[in-house]
């Protein structure tokens, strides 16, 4: 499944450049239970022979994956919807859905739209627009804090630490 990953990563860099960032990324120990379990999948992803350097560097202590990087979501999802719509697809934005089947969306005005294939993407409670996936699926919180644009932080990569908790 990583090696699929890493297809899509080489896929999504080449054909959008200009939002996405190669720079790589670390994952970052927390604790020392993390950094266990930072240096089991150390060995597991060397002994796979996976794309992994031990890194030890300003930020911390961790795994260094080179093969990573960063995107812009919102240029990258304006990038997709226009290739979409130029394929012959119609989009429809500030269209709540309330019911969805294989190939028909039922919005929240009435508004019924057909067409040969529904794909579904939300950003969490999918299982309130698809109830058949309550019990396979979770919806989970995703907070961030930001500030006005600064100098004062200079990061040169994604990072991971604490779990995931923080990512920066």
């Amino acid at each position: 499944m990583y090696l699929e990953t890493l297809e899509e990563l080489r896929r999504t860099y080449a054909e959008f450049p200009e939002v996405t960032n190669n720079c790589g990324s670390l994952r970052l120990a927390g604790d020392a239970d993390e950094m266990k379990d930072i240096v089991k999948q150390y060995n597991m992803m060397k002994e796979d022979g996976l794309p992994v350097q031990w890194y030890v560097g300003t930020e911390g202590e961790g795994l260094l994956i080179e093969s990573d990087g960063t995107f812009n979501p919102l240029l990258r999802c304006r990038q997709l919807a226009l290739k979409c719509l130029k394929l012959g697809a119609k989009l429809y934005g500030k269209s709540k859905a309330v019911d969805v089947s294989g190939t028909e969306v039922v919005c929240a005005n009435g508004q019924k739209i057909k067409c040969k294939r529904v794909v579904v993407a939300v950003d969490g409670a999918i299982e309130a627009l698809l109830p058949e996936l309550q019990n396979r699926v979770r919806t989970t919180r995703l907070q961030m804090l930001a500030t006005e644009p600064t100098n004062d932080v200079q990061v040169s990569r994604a990072v991971y630490r604490r779990w995931g908790y923080d990512y920066y």
